[in-house]
């Protein structure tokens, strides 16, 4: 079952998401913090499966996390 979200904007396309995007869209939509603790390693793993040569960790986890929840 897909979870279709519809935006009010002229021009703007609509997005289909499965429930477990929705749901991490949702939690990342949350006004709460969150931290992590990660290793060079993880964060180079991270920027491979993103396809980024060079960028600062914040930008690596958001586009890593991004390309994870368009599979």
């Amino acid at each position: 079952m897909a979870v279709h979200h519809f935006k009010g904007v002229a021009g703007a396309s609509h997005s289909t998401y499965t429930p477990t995007q929705a749901k991490a869209v949702k939690m990342a939509k949350a006004k709460k913090t969150i931290s992590v603790s990660l290793s060079k390693l993880e964060l180079i793993q991270m920027r491979k499966v993103a396809g980024i040569r060079q960028a600062s960790d914040e930008h690596t986890l958001k586009a890593f996390i991004t390309k994870i929840l368009k599979l």
